[in-house]
């Protein structure tokens, strides 16, 4: 099963800039496995969970695809990085677009899971949608 989050972003100060910019480059980095310098070299992306609306309480996922829509014909915020030259221009009005993938593990499924259970809804803060 597919989550799709599609999230307006609304830019007003640098520290909003910051903000924005950082939580794409978290969202990017949870895509990615550790690599040869790392601690854990070939550990897979991590699995996170899902909170949202009152529905969806738990849900274990992973990122499969993350889309940061910039549009040309907007206003930027420039920001500078904390003990860094650098600057980045955030637009004032941009969009994330996340797609979520729901996991589970084989234990939890075996262990926990039924459907009379699920229908109930018993297993909604157990991550089950």
């Amino acid at each position: 099963m597919d989550l799709n989050i599609t999230a307006p972003m609304l830019v007003r100060s640098e520290a909003e800039a910051e903000y924005v910019n950082n939580a794409a480059l978290w969202l990017r980095s949870t895509m990615k496995m550790e690599w040869a310098n790392d601690d854990n070299p070939g550990q897979p992306p991590p699995i996170l969970r899902f909170n949202a609306h009152g529905i969806y309480e738990n849900v274990p996922c992973v990122i499969r695809d993350f889309t940061w829509n910039l549009d040309s014909d907007i206003d930027y915020v420039e920001t500078g990085y904390t003990n860094s030259d650098k600057t980045v221009r955030v637009p004032v009005m941009n969009t994330f677009v996340i797609s979520l993938s729901v996991t589970y593990s084989p234990k939890s499924i075996r262990e926990n899971f039924s459907v009379k259970d699920y229908l109930a809804g018993k297993l909604k803060d157990q991550g089950y949608v």
